[in-house]
């Protein structure tokens, strides 16, 4: 599979939420995504400016890494009711699919859309007889009891966050 081919498919697995590329149009709306992501980076007390130019910087180097450790990932966009409401990152190889990132908005979380993007994937994973593979943050308990709940397992740890594994082959998942 070629890494553009990997993105309609990708697309494709996500097709109930009209997934679709992101494109330089959706840049007000990941920036407002990302900081919903990232309170710790929030300030009470520094300037406005200051902390859109942190947040800006942040997320840019959020990418950078994402394009660097993961080179054949895909930005899509995701909608719900007719309007942009998450983003997923998502890399489709040979030997593994890699949910790299996923972030939804304040106001939808909760409400089954990353559970539901989650089960479509490892179904695109199943369909391509390959495994799931993610990680999550050690702060992030909500998204780590979701993919457990979900047939995800863990295989360990660092300082920040945990890698998650599901495998389609394995009889008690499928």
């Amino acid at each position: 599979m070629t890494p553009g081919s990997s993105g309609s498919v990708l697309a494709g697995a996500l097709a109930a939420f009209n997934a679709r590329p992101a494109a330089a149009a959706d840049g007000q709306f990941l920036a407002a995504l990302y900081a919903s992501t990232r309170p710790d980076l929030d300030s009470r007390t520094a300037a406005p400016a200051l902390v859109r130019s942190i947040m800006g910087m942040q997320q840019r180097l959020q990418g950078a890494d994402y394009r660097r450790r993961f080179p054949d990932a895909h930005t899509l966009m995701l909608e719900h009711a007719g309007a942009p409401a998450a983003r997923v990152v998502a890399e489709l190889g040979a030997r593994q699919l890699r949910l790299v990132d996923i972030a939804v908005l304040p106001a939808l979380r909760g409400r089954g859309i990353g559970g539901a993007v989650v089960r479509a994937l490892q179904a695109c994973a199943a369909a391509h007889k390959v495994p799931l593979c993610l990680s999550v943050h050690l702060h992030n308990p909500d998204a780590r009891r979701l993919y457990l709940a979900l047939g995800l397992r863990p295989l360990g740890a660092d300082g920040l966050a945990e890698q998650m594994r599901w495998d389609p082959h394995e009889s008690d998942q499928a």
